[in-house]
């Protein structure tokens, strides 16, 4: 079905069998779906190695209700933390990302394949019924030539009833 309204939209050239793979290949949304979500998991592998953010911060401790002025706090607490992974964690997490890209792209690779192979099936059938069509045709002229002989020939006197009988049977 996908080929057919490819076909449709390439009407002035002849659809070869390159170009009918090179346009689903493009235009196939499944293809496109995972091959965004493989470019996303690749981006995903530098985020797996890096630690977490530090955080700054600072806490006004007793500050009076009536005002919104810091100054008049009691105590001003700094602070700078950094969460430190277990060892390991990171590389690991990071392989882990690292792997499902690779998963991504092996269900691309044979998410085009399988669009490959579909195209390549429906392309050669169309072939087939253009060529069974062709064929009848052939058969069909054939048959009317063979009826036309008949007729005439019985028309002669050359021919019994017979034969034009037969030939309109067919």
């Amino acid at each position: 079905l996908p080929l057919v309204l490819l076909a449709a939209s390439v009407r002035a050239e002849t659809l070869t069998l390159e170009k009918a793979i090179g346009l689903a290949l493009t235009n196939n949304p499944a293809l496109q779906a995972i091959g965004a979500e493989a470019k996303a998991a690749k981006e995903r592998i530098i985020q797996a190695y890096t630690p977490e953010n530090p955080s700054v911060g600072v806490k006004f401790e007793r500050t009076p209700f009536n005002t919104l002025n810091v100054r008049n706090a009691m105590s001003t607490n700094y602070m700078v933390s950094q969460n430190i992974p277990f060892p390991g964690k990171l590389i690991s997490a990071g392989k882990a990302a690292k792997n499902e890209w690779r998963a991504f792209a092996n269900i691309q690779k044979q998410t085009a394949l399988d669009v490959t192979a579909d195209v390549q099936k429906t392309f050669w059938n169309i072939l087939f019924v253009e060529k069974e069509i062709e064929l009848e045709r052939q058969n069909k002229n054939y048959f009317y030539r063979y009826k036309a002989i008949a007729e005439t020939k019985y028309a002669v006197g050359k021919a019994t009833f017979d034969d034009p009988v037969k030939a309109s049977i067919y």
